[in-house]
């Protein structure tokens, strides 16, 4: 009897998912992506068995495609699934992927927002995906177990890894520049550690450039999941140390979300409403100012003058 190498069960085609597929076990692998949209959600189910594994290359080169949601179904995301997606930005998914293979994500150059989905005890894949990159990565979390204050906004800095040789001890030096790793290093064994996360915006000050700590401040006193008071106040210091810098960062990104929380908890005087609207002006983005006209009418409507008689 000969033993031979076990053959892979045949590939099918789905028109209407544009994938090629594979059944096994009454498990599909995700084989190939066909279509050429540049927003892809893979199903969670084809031929009524779940959709549980990204196969190797089943996105490579789509270069493209900008946004892929997985279903919570998924729970492998095979070697090079996504390898040279140049364009890919952002990637959902859930807490049963239990395993990232080799080069996953590698050369997707414009990657920078993870949506992750998952309860508040699971262990988390995300840092699988983050030390793919050395690049600045958001990642939004919600924790579907809570009903309020269940997400949680986390951006991740970039940092780069020099190496200076010790020519006398025949060794190299590793130095790493910027917080990016260090932050990376709040997730440890799967789970993330916030008050380690919280613990380095001082460090981020004084390593990175001032985009990342004001990212890091305000997105956690918007989110504010798990924050301690400590940290709390710390983070508000700084805001209100760097008002100036965090109005210009937002106004020239034209985010509304965020200057509307700034608007809607009533953070800014008069004083800081004005310097707002200036820094709008300047910098051409006049669509913003009657958001900041309507909180001036709301709240700083000037008295009226009375006469006595």
């Amino acid at each position: 009897m000969l033993i031979g190498k076990k053959q892979d069960k045949p590939v099918l085609v789905s028109e209407d998912y544009h994938a090629e597929y594979r059944i096994e076990n009454n498990e599909v692998e995700f084989v190939k992506y066909i279509g050429t949209d540049d927003e892809y959600e893979v199903p969670s189910e084809i031929d009524v068995f779940p959709v549980t594994r990204i196969g190797k290359y089943a996105f490579a080169e789509r270069r493209n495609l900008v946004f892929v949601k997985l279903p919570i179904s998924i729970k492998i995301i095979g070697p090079h699934a996504f390898y040279n997606c140049r364009a890919l930005e952002r990637l959902e998914f859930g807490d049963r992927l239990l395993d990232i293979e080799d080069g996953a994500f590698k050369n997707c150059t414009s990657f920078k927002h993870m949506i992750y989905r998952t309860t508040s005890d699971a262990r988390m894949t995300i840092k699988n995906i983050l030390m793919d990159t050395a690049d600045e990565v958001r990642v939004t979390i919600y924790f579907d177990d809570i009903k309020e204050n269940n997400r949680a906004e986390l951006v991740f800095p970039p940092y780069y890894v020099e190496y200076e040789e010790n020519t006398p001890g025949r060794v190299f030096n590793r130095q790493a520049h910027g917080s990016g790793e260090r932050y990376r290093n709040c997730i440890y064994d799967g789970f993330l550690n916030l008050e380690q996360y919280d613990n380095l915006l001082d460090y981020s000050v004084a390593m990175d450039r001032m985009d990342y700590p004001i990212q890091n401040a305000v997105s956690r006193l918007m989110y504010p999941y798990h924050l301690k008071e400590e940290h709390r106040v710390h983070y508000e210091g700084f805001v209100t140390n760097h008002l100036e810098e965090i109005l210009s960062f937002y106004i020239k990104k034209e985010d509304v979300e965020t200057l509307k929380w700034m608007i809607d908890e009533k953070r800014l005087s008069q004083e800081d409403l004005n310097l707002a609207m200036t820094i709008a002006r300047t910098n051409g983005k006049n669509s913003l100012l009657p958001m900041f006209m309507e909180y001036q009418n709301v709240n700083f409507k000037p008295k009226k003058k009375s006469f006595d008689l």
